[in-house]
């Protein structure tokens, strides 16, 4: 019973949207991989989700792109 009054209590102190925390340094935050230069990359298969989840999906990463938390890189296939 606890766990759930203190959330609802303290709602000001989460962030329920990225919109909520402007201003975070994203070295605090970013996640980098470490990929072997030398490996070759691979492509995976594409998922297919029915278009109700589609839009969904496009809705929430919208969201994230605005508040820039995340950015569109562009790969080149060579």
């Amino acid at each position: 019973m606890e766990l759930t009054i203190f959330p609802h209590n303290n709602k000001d102190m989460f962030a329920w949207s990225p919109s909520d925390m402007p201003g975070i340094d994203p070295n605090t935050i970013c996640h980098r991989l470490h990929v072997n230069p030398a490996s070759k990359p691979v492509v995976q298969k594409r998922r297919n989700f029915v278009p109700e989840r589609v839009a969904i999906i496009e809705a929430e990463i919208d969201k994230v792109l605005a508040t820039g938390f995340i950015e569109e890189v562009s790969t080149q296939n060579g």
